[in-house]
């Protein structure tokens, strides 16, 4: 894929996350009209640190984190895709720097942003990039099997779930495991600038 086709859900594609209420209003607005002003500090301060639901491009959540702007993705599933479509503008990026003729056009800052924007985000997904890592749940397991065996002698449905739930003493199998870790492009953008 070409830098144009991965920019399109980097630009177009929106995303329900969660913002503080200022990360909604421009500088310039907050000059011209200021803020909610009440006369009490408690509502005042509520107000400001208030969270509330948008849709945003990823471009405009790196440009917020760029600024220090904290970001809540509402739907976890969002944050895979989120990840998987900046790695793959980075890598259609990385193609054509490698490849291409014209390397003025290379946006080596924006893609260094991107690349930590990237970083953040796989601390949330690095347990769902490959189906190894993939969370197991054991606590889903036991209720699984608890409905199954409710049709089963009183003393199954007693020992049975209780011994499972007291082998696995951790959330995750993979708990303490290396996993993987992200292939960062911002030293090869950082290089590419000079």
């Amino acid at each position: 894929m070409t830098p144009q086709e991965t920019a399109v859900p980097i630009f177009k594609k929106l995303f329900m996350i969660r913002v503080p209420v200022t990360a909604t209003i421009s500088e310039q607005d907050i000059k011209l009209f200021g803020t909610v002003f009440t006369g009490n500090d408690d509502i005042d301060r509520g107000h400001l640190n208030e969270w509330v639901t948008v849709m945003w491009s990823i471009n405009r959540m790196v440009e917020s984190y760029k600024k220090g702007i904290p970001i809540k993705v509402i739907n976890h599933d969002d944050t895979k895709v989120i990840y998987n479509h900046i790695q793959d503008h980075l890598s259609a990026w990385k193609v054509y720097k490698d490849n291409g003729i014209n390397l003025a056009k290379v946006p080596y800052d924006d893609l260094v942003d991107l690349d930590a924007f990237a970083n953040q985000i796989y601390d949330v997904v690095k347990y769902s990039i490959t189906k190894e890592y993939e969370p197991k749940s054991t606590l889903n397991d036991y209720f699984k099997q608890l409905n199954f065996l409710a049709k089963q002698h009183i003393d199954d449905i007693i020992e049975t779930p209780i011994q499972n739930v007291q082998r696995s003493r951790t959330w995750r199998e993979d708990f303490g495991k290396d996993l993987p870790k992200r292939e960062s492009y911002a030293d090869y953008y950082k290089k590419g600038d000079a």
